[in-house]
């Protein structure tokens, strides 16, 4: 086995060892912002909508591989209010397109921004951040 297919204290290793710490503390960062209510298809919906604003629910589904009407349920438990009318965790948010008004483009949120902003910080860190904080009280923000 050469030195770049192991993984016993290369520093191939040791990249691995640190991306899989970094992805870690996006996920377990994106669970807290979501009270550990999500799945990682919320997860990937959340990412998708920041990576690229301004999609609708269809570019959104084929882009993830999924069913349009499931984007949609991911989408509404992301914006203000979830499907059941609940309190939804805030991250993303329609914009009515003012020429067809059945279609939605979706934005992330101010909070939604503090959290893609974490996720990208924690992404380029050479170090772990500290936790993020919860937004719902609004008392806190997940940047130093």
């Amino acid at each position: 086995m050469s030195e770049n297919t192991s993984l016993n204290g290369t520093h191939e290793d040791t990249d691995i060892k640190m991306a899989s710490r970094r992805l870690a503390a996006i996920v377990d960062a994106l669970q807290e912002v979501t009270h550990n209510h999500t799945t990682l298809l919320t997860l990937r919906t959340f990412l998708a909508v920041g990576i690229q604003e301004g999609q609708g629910v269809t570019e959104i589904a084929e882009r993830l591989g999924a069913a349009n009407a499931t984007i949609s349920r991911q989408l509404l438990d992301l914006g203000i209010r979830n499907r059941k009318l609940e309190d939804g965790f805030g991250l993303v948010e329609p914009h009515v397109d003012r020429s067809d008004l059945r279609k939605r483009a979706y934005y992330l949120t101010g909070k939604g921004r503090e959290a893609m902003t974490y996720v990208v910080r924690q992404l380029m860190s050479d170090e772990a951040l500290p936790p993020i904080a919860t937004f719902r009280d609004g008392t806190r923000s997940p940047l130093p």
